[in-house]
């Protein structure tokens, strides 16, 4: 079973940490720095909704649900520890991100870079593509039509 916790401003560097070890294929793959990559997610990074993610006290991850005015939701910072990804947490938690977004009646949204692994992923649980960057593309999951 999977236990929610509340992060903390005193998580900021283990997040940053897991965040780079990540995702370090798409930072290399768009030649971004490093540092600059830090930053950004200094900025974005907000405890109130993050939560740390553990399984029988271990932690395993990460997620953070961002309100949106456009979308209701922005699904962000979503990271499980290499060690613990292939036995199903990511799905687990995701489908229940979706379930609860389905009873609130809410739109979900998310950034992935171009080309990642995880865009299959969340196509397969029914996210669309409605933008693109120059890094970036940006998923949907309608719950209700667009205005």
């Amino acid at each position: 079973m999977i236990e929610y916790k509340d992060a903390t401003n005193d998580d900021f560097e283990r997040l940053v940490s897991l965040r780079t070890t990540a995702m370090i294929h798409d930072f290399k793959r768009h030649e971004l720095d490093l540092n600059r990559t830090k930053e950004f997610f200094r900025k974005s990074f907000k405890a109130v909704y993050t939560k740390m993610l553990y399984m029988n006290d271990d932690w395993v991850g990460c997620v953070a649900l961002h309100p949106d005015d456009e979308y209701d939701t922005e699904l962000k910072h979503f990271y499980i520890h290499a060690a613990y990804r292939g036995q199903g947490i990511g799905k687990h938690v995701l489908q229940s991100i979706i379930e609860r977004q389905r009873l609130d009646n809410k739109n979900l949204c998310l950034y992935v870079f171009k080309e990642s692994a995880a865009i299959p992923i969340y196509e397969k649980h029914g996210f669309v593509e409605v933008e693109v960057g120059d890094f970036t593309q940006r998923l949907a999951l309608w719950q209700k039509p667009p205005l």
